[in-house]
């Protein structure tokens, strides 16, 4: 290789170093600032997951099951006619979560419920929270008198230093009046945290 080649090609990494080194950040450099939040909600539909004839019984319904296993609750009008309560795919209602960040102190504010097709007399709900230090269970529970169609939960929630933090409705179910059990499907979220 002669020496004029030589020097061009060594002037050629030389630059192509260079460039590299302004594109690419350093190792030690500071982090990427953090996405910006979103605040959105995730919903799922909640499903009969069982069913208990004497809670049905004790608010006025009836009740049959359907060949593929799915109940099917009835209350009398005021006609003396037989309506039915739900649909025939055994849909209950809808679950949702969200979180989104504060944008300090490492926290986000977790928020969860659920809408039901008919009034609901008590339920069991959690919420499983994990990030980077760990995972904890949010929950709340109870019964309701008078029984309601819509619930909502609200946390403030602290993670141990900034990263992503995922949330997921979890184990979670509504009893409603007719005597149905009703499944949330999981619906799940995540956001950045940061301080």
């Amino acid at each position: 290789m002669s020496a004029r080649m030589l020097t061009k090609s060594l002037a050629l990494a030389a630059s192509v170093c260079a460039a590299a080194t302004i594109i690419a950040p350093a190792a030690n450099a500071a982090p990427a600032p953090a996405p910006a939040s979103v605040k959105h909600t995730i919903s799922k539909p909640m499903r009969q997951i069982g069913f208990n004839p004497e809670i049905a019984r004790a608010h006025g319904y009836s009740f049959s099951k359907d060949s593929q296993g799915i109940w099917h609750t009835f209350k009398e009008d005021t006609k003396g006619e037989m309506t039915p309560q739900n649909t025939t795919n055994g849909d209950c209602g809808s679950a949702y979560v969200t979180v989104a960040a504060t944008g300090s102190g490492d926290q986000a504010n977790l928020d969860t419920g659920y809408t039901s097709k008919l009034p609901s007399i008590s339920y069991n709900w959690a919420v499983k929270v994990v990030d980077n230090y760990g995972t904890s269970h949010q929950k709340w529970g109870g019964n309701f008198f008078p029984p309601t169609s819509t619930w909502h939960g609200h946390r403030l929630i602290t993670s141990g230093g900034p990263n992503w933090v995922y949330v997921q409705v979890d184990s979670s179910w509504v009893w409603l009046a007719d005597g149905e059990e009703c499944g949330a499907f999981n619906p799940s979220d995540s956001t950045y945290v940061h301080r």
